[in-house]
This record gives structure tokens, C-alpha cells and sequence, in this order.
């Protein structure tokens, strides 16, 4: 071996050595406790491995080229890991970004786990998301830890007295019954969760099971991280969460990324979390794989820098409808708005009642134009920088007048949409397609009996519609300031109209009889010509089936109606 390479190997030792005896004691400082107990110390040595290279000695901190680093790793159990390592210490929206650029592939599986740690001092984020095999087995058992807690809290329940922590008896807690549960989950989050969190996402669980609900639980952490690296009591940071969430017949992935993407445009900071997937599916020898399985997470955050007095109840909310919003509502959600002086998010609750609106409306004005107003050309209004404001106006309108806290008057309301008539005309006049959209917008809103829009659990937005307003003949010419109520109905006018916005899916209900019978028509088009065709004549298919159904009924009590229900299967 000549002098070079011996020179060049001591140099590298000594190199080694010294980013060993710096970067090991402050990683064992100031990574937490959780990252210690819940990462396997094969991973451990993997990620100081990949930090050692961006670890300055002589600064003793992390190169300020470092950026981020990834890797991806297959373990001995057949999981695909992938880590993302950053150094800026700012968490609002790392994870979220991380997820984006995630590749995923067939050979990775489906996401099973995300564990996100920040470092003590904020100059470390660790994103771990872990991929495994398409089923998931379950295989959990009770541990020591665990008995002890249950035991300590049932002995307080029974003698009447306060557990030391804020969790009350519960008698799905039994030992059989929670038995049953562990077997489903993975051991590895049975191990290393916490008794409190654990049985805390276990009533999430029970809440939902053999439902499509979401469930969700927030609270104040009773630890929190300061800038300088320190632990102390929540009094000294109110801001400081835990989120947890149950999420039934979910992706994983998908579901992770919309609330990710809301935390981050909410200026939220996600300080830990962790995602893991309880079996739903009935165990045992002859059970057949589910993947139907719930998906727990659980979310340390940090509240917005200037948050509103609701933020939480609002934040709340909205997570819960991240399940059941399509993707324009959601991309709609995530626009800045300015009504008042200062801009603001236009939210999920808005973007819902816009989209519900904007898509029954295709049905209605095709008779006018079929290719001005086009599917395309009317999301394109509601989406228009210019156009959005008077939207979100109209969605105010509409949220003020069934809100249920809401003291608003008729007249208030009927001013309201003259007001917004006139707003219309002025800025729209050049614009005809824009006009005739905005117009009937807040035309709808007029004519709306009722909505659902307010039920904490629902999984679409419904509302009644005036059936004089839907009438063949009304929709056939622009809207005409001088008359913008109903036309005299040319044809048998319905009894009741509902329509129904979801995810993937609208459905028109239509009848003649406050008492109908005529059941529910599926209509799921192969291609998106064919739902752009569908969705054109969806209206009147309902309003036709529901009057044959009708004349059908003429010798017994009940009138007749129809539900005709469009699915987009386009892109699944």
C-alpha cells in the first residue's frame, strides 16, 4: 500500500472519528424520546449513517448545502422504507411537500406507516414512510405495559376514584374485547404507542367500525418543544395539539395527502406524526384479505402563527370532509380570496356549496347553449380569479341562510340577492357565459327549501330545490333581470326535487307525491364523453322516468318518483 492511501485513510478515520464524537451525542440529545422507542435501531444506524455525511465537525452542526436527503430502504419483513431527512427546521408543509414528490410503484405495496419527528432544537425532520404488501394481518398482543395501565384504570372506576390520566372507563376496555381489537393491529404500533393513545384511537376505532365515517379527536398535548430544545408543561405553549383520526375504506396515501395539503395551507406545523393500519376484516385461518382496513393517525401540531378564535372547530371540520370533497372542491379550497381588506382562504365549506351548485347547473343550462356552457367552461367560471369573489359571495349567501345559529332575516336575505344580482351585471357584461353561470347560481340559492350542509357526519352536500325553478322552459333563454323568478311551468310540475353532489358522483331525485315509490337508477359511463353526454341530460331523465313511474301509480296511493344517480368512473 503506497504513503498516499495510508495518509488518505487516517485523514478520513480522524474525519470520521471526529463527526462520530459530535454528531452522536447531540443526535442523542436532541432527537425525542418517541424517535428512540419507535424506530428500530437497524434503522437508527441507517439514518446516522446518511447524517454523518452532512454533518460538519468542526462547526458541529449540519452543512447549510445539505437541503434534504432521501433514501430508500427494503427490509428483512419484506416493507419498503423511504426516509427523507431536512435540515431547515421549518415543518409547515415538509411532510406534505415529501408526499408529493413520493414515487410510488407496484413492487412498494401500499402505505402502512408514516412515523415524522423534528429534532429538539428544530435543526432535524426525519420523514419516514414505510410500505408493505397489499393485506394487512394484524398479529398484535397485549403487553405488560398495557394490562398494568388498564388495571390501575378499572381499579379507579370501580373504587370511584380520578385516574391520574384524562381517560374514563370503557367497556369495550374488557379484556376479551380488547383482545379482539389488538389481534387486528400491527405489533409494532400495540408495542410502541402509548396506553392513553392507544385506547384513545381504539374508541375512534369502535366508533366507525362497519361504517364510511370519519372520526376524529383533538385535544391539548400536555408536552411541548421550544426553539431552544427544551420540555416543559402546556401552560407554557397553548398552541400545541394532538390530532387523532380513524378513517374507514380510505387510501392511505391519498387520504394523508389531503389533510397534509389543508394543515399546510392553514400555516399549521406537524411537529410528529404517525399513520398505521388496523385490520377491519374478520381474522382467522379462512379469513379472506380485506382492504377495507381503517386507517389511525395521530398529529402533533403546532397552531397558525395569528389564528382565529374557531381555527380548531373549523380545522376539525374540515379534516372530516377531506374524505367526501372532490378533487375541483378541494383544489377550489386551497384559492385566496379577497372580500374584505385582507385575503383569505376561500375553505372547504365554500368550495363544497360552489361545486354543488356549478355542477347541477350543467344539466339545466344545457338547454340554452350546450357548448357555451359546457362542463368545462363552467368550472372555468367559478375558478377565474375574477369571477371566484363573487362566487364566494354567493356561497356566503347560501351558508348565512341555513345556518342554523343565524338570525337573518327575509328581508335581510332577499336584499342580499339583489345586491349580488347587480354586483353580477356590472362585472359580467362582456362576459355571457359568466353572466348566465353567477346569475343562476344565486338564482338556486334563492329557490333552495332546505340543505345538509350543516350535519356534522354527512357524506355528500344535498339540498331541495323549488320545483317551479327547474321547470322545462326556464333555463331554455339568459337570465332576464326584468323576470328572474320562475317562468308558468309548460309541463306537469313535480311535487319535490332534490339534488345530491358527492364525491365521483350526482344524483337528481325527482316526485310527483309527497308519499312516491319508483326506485334508483345507477348510471356509470365508460368514458368522460359519454359522462359529459349523461350528465347533460341528467335532469330531465330523472324529471321523465319519475313521471312515467307516475302515470304507472295512477291506481295506488303512493305517486311516483325516481332517483337517477351519475358515477364517474372515468378516472379510477
Amino acid at each position: 500500500m503506497s504513503c498516499d492511501e495510508q495518509t488518505l485513510k487516517e485523514n478520513l478515520s480522524k474525519v470520521q472519528s471526529s463527526v462520530v464524537d459530535s454528531l452522536v451525542p447531540w443526535f442523542a440529545k436532541n432527537m425525542p424520546k418517541s424517535y428512540f422507542t419507535n424506530v428500530s435501531p437497524e434503522a437508527q444506524i441507517r439514518h446516522m449513517r446518511a447524517l454523518s455525511a452532512q454533518f460538519d465537525h468542526e462547526l458541529g452542526e449540519f452543512s447549510k448545502s445539505a437541503g434534504a436527503v432521501s433514501f430508500h430502504s427494503e427490509l428483512p419483513n419484506g416493507e419498503y422504507e423511504v426516509t427523507f431527512m431536512q435540515f431547515s427546521g421549518d415543518r409547515i408543509g415538509v411532510i406534505s411537500d415529501k408526499l408529493d414528490e413520493l414515487s410510488t410503484g407496484e413492487h412498494m405495496g401500499v402505505l402502512s406507516g408514516v412515523m415524522a419527528y423534528t429534532s429538539l432544537d428544530q435543526k432535524l425532520i426525519f420523514d419516514i414512510f414505510t410500505f408493505s404488501p397489499k393485506t394487512v394481518s394484524g398479529g398484535g398482543v397485549i403487553g405488560e405495559n398495557l394490562k398494568s395501565y388498564l388495571s390501575a384504570l378499572k381499579d379507579a372506576h370501580d373504587k370511584g376514584t380520578e385516574f391520574s390520566d384524562p381517560i374514563k372507563w370503557n367497556p369495550i376496555f374488557e379484556p376479551e374485547k380488547l383482545a379482539a381489537y389488538v389481534a387486528r393491529c400491527n405489533p409494532s404500533y400495540v408495542e410502541h404507542t402509548g396506553p392513553r393513545s392507544f385506547l384513545k384511537q381504539y374508541e375512534l376505532f369502535e366508533k366507525i367500525a362497519g361504517t364510511e365515517d370519519v372520526a376524529l379527536f383533538a385535544e391539548a398535548s400536555n408536552l411541548v418543544i421550544s426553539k431552544e430544545g427544551t420540555v416543559g408543561a402546556a401552560e407554557a405553549h397553548e398552541g400545541a395539539y394532538w390530532l387523532r383520526l380513524a378513517l374507514t375504506n380510505s387510501i392511505p396515501i391519498s387520504a394523508l395527502r389531503k389533510i397534509l395539503r389543508l394543515l399546510k395551507q392553514r400555516g399549521i406545523s406537524v411537529e410528529r406524526m404517525h399513520l398505521d393500519l388496523v385490520c377491519a376484516s374478520n381474522l382467522g385461518p379462512k379469513a379472506k384479505p380485506s382492504s377495507n382496513n381503517v386507517c389511525m393517525m395521530r398529529l402533533f401540531i403546532l397552531q397558525p402563527k395569528e389564528p382565529e378564535n374557531d381555527w380548531l372547530v373549523k380545522l376539525q371540520r374540515d379534516i372530516k370532509r377531506t374524505k367526501w370533497a372532490d378533487d375541483f372542491t378541494m383544489e377550489l379550497a386551497n384559492r385566496s380570496i379577497q372580500i374584505q381588506e385582507e385575503p383569505e382562504e376561500l375553505g372547504i365549506q365554500r368550495a363544497e356549496v360552489i361545486t354543488m351548485l356549478s355542477s347541477m347547473l350543467f344539466s339545466m343550462l344545457k338547454s340554452q347553449d350546450a357548448y357555451a356552457f359546457s362542463k368545462t367552461n363552467i368550472n372555468n367560471v367559478v375558478k377565474h380569479s375574477r369571477y371566484l369573489r363573487l362566487a364566494a359571495k354567493i356561497s356566503n349567501v347560501f351558508i348565512t341562510r341555513f345556518d342554523p345559529k343565524s338570525n337573518q332575516t327575509e328581508e335581510d336575505f332577499k336584499s342580499q340577492i339583489n345586491a349580488l344580482h347587480d354586483e353580477i351585471e356590472r362585472d359580467t357584461q362582456e362576459d355571457t357565459v359568466a353572466r348566465e353561470v353567477l346569475h343562476r347560481m344565486i338564482s338556486t340559492v334563492e329557490y333552495t327549501y332546505r340543505t345538509n350542509l350543516f350535519l356534522e357526519d354527512r357524506y355528500a352536500l344535498a339540498i331541495r330545490v323549488d320545483t317551479q325553478f327547474l321547470a322545462p322552459g326556464n333555463f331554455d333563454k339568459p337570465y332576464d333581470a326584468s323576470q328572474p323568478g320562475p317562468t308558468t311551468p309548460t309541463g306537469v310540475t313535480p311535487y319535490g326535487v332534490f339534488y345530491v353532489h358527492g364525491r365521483r358522483f350526482n344524483g337528481f331525485h325527482v316526485r310527483f307525491r309527497d308519499i312516491a315509490r319508483g326506485g334508483m337508477r345507477l348510471v356509470s359511463p365508460g368514458t368522460s364523453e359519454q359522462l359529459a353526454i349523461e350528465a347533460a341530460r341528467h335532469y330531465a331523465e330523472a324529471y321523465n322516468l319519475a313521471f312515467a313511474q307516475q302515470a304507472k301509480n295512477k291506481d295506488i296511493p303512493e305517486g311516483g318518483s325516481k332517483c337517477v344517480v351519475l358515477v364517474d368512473c372515468c378516472s379510477l
